[in-house]
């Protein structure tokens, strides 16, 4: 199963209508780790934009989603949609024999935090975004993984990511949305 995991959006559809176009029909789920809607404006084009974001993914059905609410996604601007978010600051997911947390990560901003939310579920992996840095990091045998952003990237060279899942591999990739290049890989045992 190959899994499209994406964060911080932010209200771009610009960008979400790249990852449809050209991500989401090569995967067989989307894993949504928040920040969705707006780009920390509430400006009459950063509301459209991000009113636009969510229409098309209410009606979007042709792969699985799953929805992690970010600290930017509890606007009432957008409460129709609120049900469709996991109702929990983190979800805890089970993959064969593989137990991932995914959790926007501002609740939990440190990697002590992330790893020790992991520990406390029995979890080998955490998937968090809120950072807009991509990043796949091993710490106290905790893969700690990190989408980055593909609107709003906060790494030097402001490199649009998101995270392709193998679960059939155990690998997770850093890409590069804007030519699909992998740019950080991390193979993993349970």
């Amino acid at each position: 199963m190959k899994i499209a995991i994406v964060s911080d959006l932010h209200g771009k559809i610009i960008t979400l209508k790249k990852l449809m176009a050209d991500v989401f029909p090569t995967v067989d789920e989307v894993w949504w780790i928040g920040d969705l809607f707006y780009n920390y404006k509430k400006d009459p084009v950063a509301m459209a934009e991000s009113k636009e974001v969510l229409t098309t993914l209410s009606n979007y059905r042709d792969k699985p989603c799953l929805f992690i609410a970010g600290n930017t996604d509890n606007m009432t601007d957008f409460q129709s949609f609120s049900s469709r978010f996991e109702p929990d600051s983190f979800y805890k997911k089970k993959m064969g024999k593989d137990t991932f947390i995914l959790t926007h990560g501002h609740l939990y901003e440190t990697r002590k935090s992330l790893i020790k939310l992991a520990q406390e579920n029995k979890a080998l992996i955490v998937i968090s975004g809120h950072t807009h840095l991509a990043g796949l990091v091993v710490e106290e045998n905790i893969l700690l993984i990190n989408p980055g952003s593909p609107s709003i990237p906060r790494d030097e060279e402001a490199t649009p990511t998101y995270i392709l899942f193998s679960s059939d591999e155990k690998k997770f990739q850093v890409k590069h949305l804007p030519t699909g290049d992998t740019l950080q890989e991390l193979y993993y045992n349970s």
